[in-house]
């Protein structure tokens, strides 16, 4: 990796970070610009792109972690009637931080996050059957 990379700072610790949960492959701390308060980020502590680069160790790992933070702000105090997890990869997608990260965001009602609306034509059975064929394994 050529530039600094803020996340790779906070999970080896040479930034401060709020960390709330760690395990072997991954660092779990605060959003410094939360949706909700408890809004954390999952990140592995080898630095990787994004979800293309995450390995089948390290992919578990992110989502276990996120478990456990979604458990811990379920038994908070905090306001937490939900939680979305959320995870951007490439500039298109909004991804703005170049670190694999999962969001773990706690929702409530009317808190003012919401994702974009669908299309309003849905597709037909055999538009999704089509592109099913096209992501299964050996196609």
């Amino acid at each position: 990796m050529d530039e600094k990379c803020v996340f790779c700072e906070i999970a080896s610790g040479r930034s401060e970070g709020h960390v709330v949960a760690s395990n072997a492959h991954c660092v779990a701390f605060l959003d410094a610009a939360p949706i909700n308060a408890g809004h954390t980020l999952v990140v592995p502590r080898k630095h990787l792109r994004d979800i293309h680069g995450l390995d089948a160790a390290t992919s578990a790992a992110m989502f276990d972690l996120a478990r456990r933070v979604a458990d811990s702000l379920r038994d908070s105090t905090l306001p937490c009637e939900g939680v979305n997890l959320l995870m951007s990869n490439g500039e298109v997608a909004e991804q703005s931080v170049f670190h694999a990260h999962l969001h773990v965001i706690p929702r409530v009602e009317n808190d003012g996050f919401a994702f974009v609306e669908p299309p309003a034509a849905r597709p037909t059975a055999d538009e999704l059957a089509a592109t099913a064929r096209l992501l299964r394994p050996g196609r």
